[in-house]
């Protein structure tokens, strides 16, 4: 089932700067989908998710979003969802979707894809303009 994303979340994951994007609805585990730029498609796979309230993503998750802070993603949130502010719904539960390239995923090991161990994976230095 594929999970739409939009060019800059595109370029953010195919440049290994975000693991995992928050969604009102399930993709569920295993899931295949692509991720497109310029160069083409590249497939990845949905290894966990967890549902968890829209606040705690936005305070502890920004990083693995592919944000430098809750305010990014805050207002990245709020120019995908113009009718659903995120003041609007901060408890609201969403279905966090935690995944990697498929490339990656052919040297599965279950351990690797905790929430807890994603961060080895999802720490990359951050560019300052």
């Amino acid at each position: 089932m594929a999970l739409p994303f939009s060019p800059e979340m595109s370029a953010c994951a195919l440049g290994k700067l975000k693991c995992l994007t928050t969604r009102s609805d399930n993709y569920g585990v295993d899931n295949i989908f692509p991720i497109s730029d310029e160069h083409g498609p590249e497939p990845f796979i949905t290894r966990y998710v967890e549902k968890l309230p829209l606040w705690y993503v936005a305070q502890e998750l920004y990083w693995h979003e592919g944000f430098v802070n809750p305010q990014s993603f805050v207002a990245f949130w709020n120019k995908l969802h113009p009718k659903k502010q995120f003041l609007d719904e901060p408890e609201a539960v969403k279905h966090v979707h935690y995944f990697r390239p498929v490339v990656e995923h052919l040297e599965f090991r279950p351990e690797l894809f905790t929430p807890e161990s994603m961060e080895k994976y999802a720490n990359p230095p951050v560019i300052q303009k």
